[in-house]
């Protein structure tokens, strides 16, 4: 299996401890020993979340509204329903949330550096021996859009904060180790084979379903 994946994104036991900026926590119910062996760069982790579990998360989070969030921001983009503008586009942070309540657009924005939930990227890099330069990013997605088929050059941990989100994931086998993301559709990536480059999420794929709290 490759170690990124292919991945396909729609926005639907004993309970795990409540999250918290350590590797331990994030990916319970495993331990960081058996994670690291079985999982890191190799598979998909799921755990399930519960209100209980999010709470540190929101608490770190502090305004959880979207607007304030947003005006906030200093990189963002708003894909899908006609739109397709960038990081560092110049669509003002209004503009952007009206495009998200009224037309249905995806926003996808870092958050400020100096979000407590930084801190959790910064410690959870700490921990894996990567170097610091994570992103701590949100995704606002409307209904039942999502993203199309692609894959990213860097591992992600994402954890649902509201409503429900539908993950197909399946290995990428026509480029081993990728230096770029990639999205069906587009040029072929650096390295990678062209005549096996996917136009569909391959048969077989995973589905796993994020609820509130899941990781």
């Amino acid at each position: 299996m490759s170690s990124t994946p292919l991945r396909s994104g729609t926005n639907a036991g004993t309970p795990l401890p409540p999250l918290e900026p350590a590797l331990a926590s994030i990916v319970a119910p495993v331990g960081v020993d058996e994670f690291l062996r079985s999982y890191w760069r190799k598979r998909v982790f799921h755990a399930p979340g519960s209100a209980e579990r999010l709470r540190p998360v929101l608490d770190a989070l502090g305004n959880a509204d979207l607007q304030s969030l947003l005006a906030g921001s200093r990189r963002f983009a708003a894909t899908g329903a006609g739109f397709d503008e960038g990081p560092g586009t110049r669509m003002s942070p209004a503009e952007a949330l009206e495009a998200y309540r009224s037309r249905g657009a995806t926003l996808y924005f870092s958050l400020s550096a100096d979000s407590p939930l930084c801190r959790w990227t910064s410690m959870l890099a700490h921990e894996l021996g990567e170097p610091p330069v994570g992103v701590t990013s949100l995704f606002a997605v409307r209904n039942r859009n999502g993203t199309r088929l692609h894959l990213d050059w860097n591992e992600n941990f994402t954890i649902q904060i509201r409503g429900s989100k539908e993950w197909l994931v399946a290995p990428n086998d026509f480029i081993r180790q990728p230096v770029t993301n990639w999205e069906v559709g587009g040029a072929p990536p650096h390295y990678a084979d062209s005549l096996q480059l996917p136009d569909r999420m391959p048969a077989g794929a995973e589905r796993h379903i994020l609820e509130p709290g899941a990781v």
